[in-house]
């Protein structure tokens, strides 16, 4: 028998050899929790750091080009001023004119001029040859008709390259129509906002800007060969297209996820969007936590030596330890109160660290159980919280009483005092709700300006005494818009009116529609029907 027992004990793993592996699990997982939630931290810093910087340098870029295309302007200007006056000089006057002006500046690839009929006059470089031609371009003709600075969409211009024209138009001393002056921009060429842009290709983080046009096509990228692709579909030249300016995390047309900032240009309606591969945050991440992970090697290891050589020495004061670890790993439920104090100093600390290291995981649990459960605004439950509970009545048989109930004319608030004060409104009826409901009642928001109440074990007139003190409340008081806001309600009751969830709500809503057709600020109840 003894044998027997001798072959039982070398199957089993002594204390001295069980706690060493406990605390070295331990430690180990208490470094991945530290790592993992480092690892956290550190990615939302850079994700905010990385939107705030794209941000504010597409902001810059953006008073940059807002400036330049000023001064492009006002260089028209003031070449269309000069015409204005030098019409009938010779074409090798205006001529050495255009090319002071486009050397000077270089703003333009190209200045020329062409009259009211569209026949080109001069045009700077000369070299262009398009001298003596009439121009036949969309954009061209656009520019003719409208008499006034155009700024046009990327197109294919006569000399068949990808060009942006700016014009001003040029009117002689009597004020008729001379034609235009002229200024082009080579996209896929070395123009102006290459020199500005160009530069700021970050090669190592991927990070870089392009511009678009009102309509969505590439002005610039720094792949030349997109120029003029339409880009449109991408959510950040959308809102740039209605005028918008922000930064968020967005899938570009290519399926690829970027953290952009954007900024539209006031001047000529133009959006400059600065982007950075989200991949690069994860490798900086990866960067990060490699070097954690060395610096904590050294003491970690340290750490594990330590705990083992206490261990083996002074296995006993570990045993409870070691089986709240055990639970722990079992996936059992763990209470701060479990880990007492030990008279051994180490026993003593890592069940301190330990409690709290529990105590902050049960804070976390609370606090994400309950904002699952919570409409952010009113603090109310919401529509999850209410779906859970009409389901848990109706597995239980519990009769319960159900308030439909919205904001009348809630839009009409919104829309005099504005969304602010609406909120305000909404938060208001939270209030009078939880006022005045029972104790174990539950007042949800379900979604708008609509809320809902679960009322437990409640009579007919219970459920109606308290529909008609919010209805008589919101009536009186005074709203945070200055003037009272009524509410219409509708009451359905299980199993009276219905025996399933939906068909009570249903009912419920219709009597909700029924109040607010028969003139708003009242309560309607849902006419019973038979229960299939």
């Amino acid at each position: 028998m003894l044998r027997t027992q001798s072959i039982r004990n070398k199957k089993k793993i002594s204390l001295t050899v069980m706690l060493p592996l406990l605390v070295t699990f331990s430690i180990l997982f208490s470094t991945f929790i530290l790592i993992f939630v480092s690892y956290q931290a550190e990615k939302k810093t850079l994700m905010n750091t990385t939107l705030e910087l794209n941000y504010v340098n597409a902001t810059k870029m953006s008073d940059t080009i807002n400036s330049l295309f000023k001064a492009m302007k006002q260089s028209l200007k003031s070449t269309a001023s000069y015409m204005s006056a030098n019409t009938y000089k010779s074409a090798s006057v205006i001529l050495a004119e255009l090319d002071l002006i486009r050397g000077s500046s270089n703003y333009f690839n190209s200045l020329f001029w062409a009259d009211e009929t569209g026949l080109i006059h001069t045009v700077s470089p000369s070299s262009i040859g398009l001298a003596g031609q009439t121009l036949s371009t969309p954009a061209s003709k656009i520019a003719l008709a409208l008499q006034q600075p155009y700024l046009s969409a990327p197109y294919i211009g006569t000399t068949n390259r990808l060009i942006v024209l700016m014009t001003e138009p040029v009117f002689d001393s009597e004020g008729r129509y001379r034609g235009f002056i002229g200024g082009t921009i080579y996209l896929q060429e070395a123009n102006v906002i290459y020199d500005i842009f160009g530069l700021n290709t970050d090669n190592e983080t991927g990070s870089y800007f392009y511009i678009v046009g009102p309509q969505g096509d590439l002005i610039f990228h720094p792949d030349r060969s997109r120029l003029g692709e339409d880009v449109s579909g991408n959510d950040v030249v959308q809102k740039l297209a209605r005028g918008e300016s922000g930064m968020e995390q967005v899938v570009n047309t290519r399926g690829v996820s970027y953290l952009a900032g954007f900024s539209a240009v006031a001047e000529n309606n133009w959006g400059v969007i600065m982007q950075t591969p989200e991949s690069t945050v994860y490798r900086q991440l990866t960067l990060l936590v490699r070097e954690q992970l060395l610096n904590m090697l050294v003491p970690v290891l340290l750490m594990m030596a330590a705990a083992i050589f206490i261990a083996i020495k002074l296995a006993k004061p570990f045993v409870k330890l070691s089986a709240l670890a055990a639970r722990l790993s079992d996936g059992d439920a763990v209470s701060k109160n479990d880990f007492t104090p030990h008279w051994n100093k180490e026993a003593n600390q890592l069940s301190h660290i330990m409690s709290l290291a529990v105590e902050s995981v049960e804070r976390q649990k609370a606090s994400l159980s309950l904002a699952a459960a919570t409409d952010q605004l009113t603090g109310l439950y919401n529509r999850r919280m209410l779906e859970e509970s009409m389901r848990t009545w109706l597995v239980q048989g519990m009769p319960f009483s159900l308030i439909v109930l919205d904001i009348d004319r809630f839009k009409s608030v919104n829309d005099r005092f504005g969304h602010q004060t609406g909120d305000e409104v909404l938060k208001h009826l939270a209030r009078v709700m939880s006022d005045c409901v029972r104790l174990g009642d539950i007042c949800c928001r379900f979604g708008g300006e609509e809320f809902v109440i679960l009322l437990p074990q409640a009579a007919s007139q219970t459920t109606l005494k308290i529909a008609e003190d919010i209805r008589r409340t919101m009536e009186r008081a005074v709203s945070p818009c200055g003037e009272p806001v009524t509410v219409s309600l509708g009451i359905a009751e299980y199993p009276l009116h219905a025996d399933n969830a939906d068909k009570l709500f249903q009912l419920a809503d219709t009597a909700l529609y029924t109040a607010k057709h028969e003139g708003r600020n009242r309560i309607v109840v849902a006419a019973p029907e038979l229960v299939r």
